[in-house]
């Protein structure tokens, strides 16, 4: 049984990798916009943290409860800065289904968005801030 097992964990390595390479080749960068369900991507998630994947096309502040400004344009391939700034009160940015901030009180915080569409966002803590980015070819 051992010895089974021992030669099974070649295959079972080469099949994960396989399969995701699978996965890269034919959804890498499926990110759906926030009016389609779906699950985040191993693209979109990477595509999210504290440096831009790509030339920063707005600017988004925190401030007083509120992202101002709360719609922004910006071409595919594009990355959104939000900047935490003022008064030091936790905020987060969720774009469902995509990616999501963690929540802190100040720094910034980037996301890259490879598909065109209209992915809608707000802060988790404040019901009432909402934000749009508006993703064109």
């Amino acid at each position: 049984m051992i010895s089974t097992v021992k030669h099974a964990r070649p295959f079972l390595v080469a099949a994960a990798f396989g399969f995701g390479a699978l996965l890269a080749a034919c959804g890498g960068q499926t990110a759906a916009p926030y009016s389609v369900a779906g699950s985040p991507n191993a693209a979109t998630v990477a595509a999210a943290g504290v440096s831009p994947r790509g030339p920063v096309g707005a600017v988004v502040t925190l401030d007083y409860a509120s992202f101002e400004p709360s719609v922004v344009k910006i071409h595919e391939g594009q990355a959104v800065e939000w900047q935490w700034q003022g008064r030091p009160i936790p905020y987060n940015v969720d774009i469902p289904h995509v990616a999501s901030s963690p929540t802190q009180d100040s720094g910034v915080w980037y996301h890259t968005f490879y598909h065109p569409g209209i992915y809608r966002y707000r802060c988790d803590l404040h019901q009432h801030m909402v934000g749009e980015v508006l993703v064109l070819p």
